[in-house]
């Protein structure tokens, strides 16, 4: 976390062929830093925003928007909540109206330790993500099933969207997703999904999807894998595609740091022997 200050610097003074710049946790004068930035980097394609969950930090996300839509940058906007909220809490973003160009900029979220169900309703409920890719949510109060359903009807570019350790969406609430393959224009979304296994399993959600939902699957395949990573690790993984067009969804309860795993040796020089003759 660092404190930014404006920059003062006039477009002729200086230029960068950056493609990516970050804002991690800063504050102070945030906002014309970022306008800064954005004046002497034409070649910028990614503006990524780590703010914490407050009204000034989602204000400055907001209006920052309309100069990212007509420069064609994408948006990486992540929100943290560094504190619980009390019980007589009263959410910030009653009036806060997310600007129509952040559905065409906004091209990955991240929230962690968000409770404020207002701000998702807000913020991820208003309209349809036109460039989208990837959502993540970890140990999210806020997040319920019918923001998930939104997503999985307003979001045709989703590629990602990982589900962590959120205790309001049901296990079964994956199928939406399962049920929107058609409408989608990406080939293939990956779903990470874990939560408590005594709560609920994918095994449980494919057998649920095979019985109760027969029809979501029709016209398509669907199987289910169980993984073991190692004697304390395991993994369930669906995998549902449509005959057709060879669209998928894969929903899986493990990350890529389970899957991969990485033995290393680090070899030095050779023990001295005591009986070496002496050079």
């Amino acid at each position: 976390m660092c404190k930014i200050c404006a920059l003062n610097l006039q477009d002729e003074q200086i230029a960068m062929n950056l493609k990516m710049i970050k804002f991690d946790l800063c504050y102070g004068n945030i906002a014309s830093s970022i306008r800064d930035f954005l004046s002497f980097n034409p070649k910028l394609s990614i503006l990524a925003l780590n703010v914490l969950c407050n009204r000034e930090s989602l204000d400055i996300a907001c209006n920052i928007c309309c100069e990212l839509r007509r420069r064609r940058i994408g948006l990486h906007l992540s929100v943290l909540q560094n504190y619980p909220e009390p019980k007589s809490f009263e959410s910030p973003f009653l009036d806060l109206k997310p600007p129509t160009s952040l559905f065409y900029v906004l091209t990955k979220f991240e929230a962690s330790f968000v409770e404020d169900i207002v701000l998702f309703r807000t913020l991820l409920m208003s309209g349809t993500f036109k460039v989208l890719r990837e959502c993540k949510f970890v140990e999210c109060d806020a997040l319920t099933s019918e923001v998930l359903q939104h997503i999985s009807e307003s979001a045709p570019t989703l590629r990602k969207i990982g589900v962590l350790s959120c205790t309001k969406p049901k296990d079964t609430d994956v199928i939406m997703f399962i049920a929107s393959i058609s409408a989608r224009t990406t080939p293939h979304l990956q779903i990470t999904w874990r939560r408590d296994r005594r709560i609920g399993s994918l095994a449980a959600c494919y057998l649920a999807l095979v019985h109760e939902h027969r029809e979501m699957i029709k016209g398509k395949k669907a199987r289910f894998f169980a993984k073991t990573f190692s004697e304390s690790e395991e993994g369930e993984e669906i995998v549902i595609w449509e005959r057709d067009t060879g669209k998928s969804v894969q929903i899986r309860d493990y990350n890529d740091h389970q899957k991969y795993r990485t033995l290393g040796f680090i070899i030095g020089a050779g023990p001295v022997r005591d009986d070496a003759p002496a050079a």
